[in-house]
């Protein structure tokens, strides 16, 4: 599964990844556990990611410690992607994250980012995004 941050195109330079990781978004106070995430170990340099380059679901870096716990992304449910930074960057965040949905059946995986004038995103969102995108 290929879920991905990115870093965005006119950050104007490439950024130190101190943690990512992917946690379900609350939908009317019903949350789930957070499936994975990795930090950085102290000492060991930083990952960087150049404007427009992405980290994947799972993907763990050299000198990150993995936090895995081993839970299944569930169907039509919203999930958060962020990935911090140590340092502020030009939009003045040390953060970059967006929202995606994500559905799996026997051989195929579709994923979906939420646009991000989506104010509350919700399974029945999901569904209709992911039903779309299926459509194409």
């Amino acid at each position: 599964m290929r879920v991905v941050a990115c870093i965005p195109l006119d950050e104007g330079e490439s950024v130190a990844v101190e943690a990512a990781g992917v946690s379900a978004v609350w939908v009317n106070g019903q949350g789930l556990p957070k499936p994975w995430g990795i930090s950085s170990e102290d000492g060991q340099p930083k990952f960087r990611l150049a404007p427009g380059e992405c980290l994947a679901y799972g993907q763990n870096p050299d000198g990150y410690t993995n936090v895995s716990l081993d839970v299944e992304l569930r169907n039509d449910w919203p999930y958060s992607f962020a990935i911090r930074s140590p340092h502020w960057g030009k939009h003045g965040t040390r953060n970059h994250s967006g929202t995606f949905c994500v559905r799996q059946s026997v051989g195929q995986t579709t994923v979906v980012t939420v646009p991000q004038q989506a104010a509350v995103v919700t399974p029945a969102i999901c569904r209709q995004l992911l039903d779309a995108a299926e459509k194409e």
